[in-house]
């Protein structure tokens, strides 16, 4: 099929049919944020940074789940999507811990690093933050809930990518997190392991699965015990 035309911040560009936005503006320089999406994956659409400007549109819409079409003219980077991201990030921020100098993902962080392209630097909210203990989920691998953004990653990778689906997302609203599922029971009995629950130091095919799963979080909330507090 021939490819689509469509305009992106004033540019013609083309992309295969079926092309989602995030990915067309990406083939043509243009960088759109996201913390949730992630190519091979299925699509999300829960950390709300990949919002554009779509004409005509009623709303903003999500890059990482709209596919280009004949004709669409789209905003990547106007007033109404910085401001749109802008407050995104606040949202995230409402019980996550602002001590980057002490965090084992400052300097590398990806929203640390869009806290600083959109300035979403203060907060309008005065309670105080929800916080849990970090979970420690096996001898190597530690949660830190408060510092999770639930891009949900870690689970699709679980799930999707590696078909053990030990991981999953429980409680509700703001008391929101990764959890084990029991999945994990029959794993470790067939000592089969894949997940991050449940994997020990012993065997190189679960250090395998280990960095598999960790090295796609976005904030490093899933962290390797030997990384832990010391990498830095």
């Amino acid at each position: 099929m021939a490819d689509v035309t469509f305009q992106l911040n004033g540019q013609t560009l083309k992309a295969a049919p079926g092309t989602l936005l995030i990915e067309a503006a990406r083939q043509n320089g243009v960088e759109v944020p996201a913390f949730c999406y992630y190519p091979g994956y299925s699509l999300q659409a829960a950390c709300r940074m990949c919002l554009v400007d779509i004409e005509k549109a009623p709303k903003l819409a999500t890059a990482c789940t709209v596919p280009v079409a004949e004709g669409m003219v789209v905003w990547s980077d106007n007033e109404k999507v910085r401001t749109a991201r802008k407050t995104t990030l606040e949202f995230l921020l409402t019980n996550h811990p602002l001590d980057c100098p002490v965090c084992d993902k400052g300097g590398e962080c990806e929203l640390q690093d869009m806290v600083f392209t959109y300035g979403a630097n203060g907060s309008r909210f005065v309670e105080e933050k929800n916080h849990v203990p970090e979970a420690k989920w096996s001898p190597v691998v530690y949660y830190d809930a408060p510092r999770c953004i639930l891009c949900y990653r870690c689970i699709r990778v679980c799930n999707e990518g590696m078909g053990v689906g030990a991981l999953g997302l429980g409680f509700r609203g703001s008391s929101s997190e990764i959890i084990p599922t029991r999945a994990i029971i029959w794993i470790a009995k067939s000592a089969v392991c894949a997940s991050t629950s449940v994997l020990s130091e012993r065997l190189p095919a679960e250090r395998i699965a280990t960095r598999r799963v960790l090295g796609k979080c976005s904030m490093s909330r899933l962290l390797a015990r030997i990384a832990r507090m010391v990498a830095r």
